[in-house]
């Protein structure tokens, strides 16, 4: 009998969607959750946090392993679904806090950066860290906070760029690309995306190395004219 730990992310999904077979699923909580529970740790800074979270996570997979699509790619899914439940959890405790400390000037919104919850023109200024790169569309992320900026609102964005391309193996990494490095864009391609979203006088006016790898922490500002 083939044991589970030796059979693939697909062929355990699968087997566990067409017989139910605890053992399958078990093995894929087993496969991922110090990973997993390391990056919602670090993610929402509290442990209770983030044990919710990860079993809020996996809950998920039980009632919707079938609509997994490519199974292959069951690491990618989970990691998606444990950050929106991870950005729940810390609006709601934002919220909470605002609540408690009786500030009443402040409102916090659940959204996707591609797709901002905000109306057009009504922002005077963005301020991001380290957010852009984990997003594989970061043309339209730049696209979303011009149409949001009114006329003469400007832009502060914290992020890594790329001074040249990484390793396959680095690219293809859940590690790496939870770990903001993934995900980053070349430096050039970066700020032509700020560009080409109609921002103006885009510059970076703080950078520095980051790490072992070619990767470069900037802050670049821009201004929508």
């Amino acid at each position: 009998m083939t044991q589970p730990a030796s059979l693939s992310d697909e062929e355990l999904l699968l087997g566990y969607c067409e017989t139910g077979d605890a053992s399958l699923f078990s093995e894929l909580v087993h496969r991922y959750e110090r990973e997993l529970y390391s990056y919602l740790r670090r993610y929402l800074g509290d442990a209770e946090m983030a044990e919710d979270a990860f079993q809020a996570t996996f809950l998920v997979l039980a009632r919707k392993a079938a609509t997994v699509v490519p199974r292959e790619f069951v690491a990618n899914w989970l990691y998606g679904v444990a950050y929106r439940t991870a950005q729940k959890a810390r609006v709601s405790r934002a919220r909470a806090n605002a609540v408690k400390g009786g500030y009443a000037n402040v409102e916090f919104r659940l959204g996707e950066i591609e797709h901002l919850p905000v109306p057009d023109a009504s922002v005077d200024v963005i301020v991001s860290n380290c957010v852009v790169n984990l997003s594989p569309e970061k043309d339209r992320v730049f696209r979303e906070a011009y149409r949001v900026l009114k006329p003469g609102g400007r832009m502060l964005v914290s992020d890594l760029v790329l001074e040249q391309p990484l390793p396959k193996e680095t690219r293809e990494s859940i590690e790496a690309y939870v770990g903001c490095i993934a995900g980053a864009s070349l430096r050039g391609d970066y700020l032509q995306f700020m560009r080409d979203a109609g921002f103006q006088e885009v510059e970076v006016v703080r950078e520095g190395r980051y790490g072992a790898d070619p990767v470069t922490s900037v802050q670049v500002r821009a201004l929508k004219p």
